[in-house]
């Protein structure tokens, strides 16, 4: 009987890692920078680490073409699971960059989506806004919102109205964003030890992302003769994959 009872679990096991190692990566990771700032560098390295872990990352460069690339960039940060939002002092001249942080922030009051911020070479209090516009970061955004609004002022009151109010929420997408808990590069940091740093902590995300907030993507049916299987061996395969988040 016991043999029968190990033999079973086993069986299961296997039949369970099977499913798992087959199955569409349930979390997904975007990662929102300046790309003038960090593409062929920094990025190239960490893209390559997170990639190397196993983990699901894409960019704004994932968008396919063919659609407003808006929309393209919208569906790719409601369908992850995790955001890096790596600022660096030229982000928020970026409309790109500051548009995918808001829709950030939107999916994070959802509860639908963590984030981390990466403070690359750039001060945390210059990303909240509290350096009274004399800093770099504060200038470029300043610099964007006029550039901006002299577009939208020569179009319409209607339209500098609505510019107004995406500038807000801009700022508002800046502050809340970077008061996360994140990780601070300085131009004396070892890179490659940074990059680690950075993988260890997507992971530990990854690890805490409650199974609640996942939709099923595929439901499994069963179809089996009682008298022949058994309630054990039907409850543990259940329990098993309702452990792996497959829906049954």
């Amino acid at each position: 009987m016991c043999y029968r009872k190990h033999k079973t679990k086993e069986w299961i096991k296997k039949w369970y890692l099977a499913i798992k190692g087959t199955a569409p990566p349930q979390h997904q990771v975007f990662v929102s920078f300046r790309g003038s700032d960090i593409r062929h560098n920094f990025f190239s390295f960490l893209k390559d680490a997170l990639i190397k872990n196993g983990i699901n990352v894409v960019t704004d460069e994932d968008a396919p073409r063919g659609k407003p690339i808006d929309e393209n960039l919208l569906k790719l940060i409601r369908d992850s699971r995790i955001a890096l939002v790596i600022f660096s002092v030229n982000y928020p001249e970026s409309t790109w960059c500051l548009d995918e942080l808001v829709e950030i922030e939107k999916r994070m009051e959802l509860k639908m989506l963590d984030s981390c911020p990466i403070f690359f070479e750039v001060e945390t209090c210059h990303v909240k806004l509290q350096a009274g516009g004399r800093s770099a970061f504060d200038y470029n955004l300043l610099r964007l919102e006029h550039e901006e609004r002299e577009k939208a002022r020569r179009i319409s009151k209607k339209a500098w109205e609505d510019a107004e109010e995406r500038f807000e929420g801009w700022r508002r997408a800046l502050v809340s964003v970077s008061s996360r808990l994140g990780l601070t590069y300085k131009k004396e940091s070892n890179q490659a030890t940074f990059v680690n740093e950075i993988v260890e902590k997507v992971k530990a995300m990854l690890d805490n992302v409650s199974s609640s907030l996942i939709v099923p993507q595929h439901q499994v049916y069963i179809s089996f003769r009682n008298q022949e299987i058994g309630n054990k061996f039907s409850s543990f395969l259940r329990a098993a994959l309702r452990r792996s988040g497959i829906g049954i």
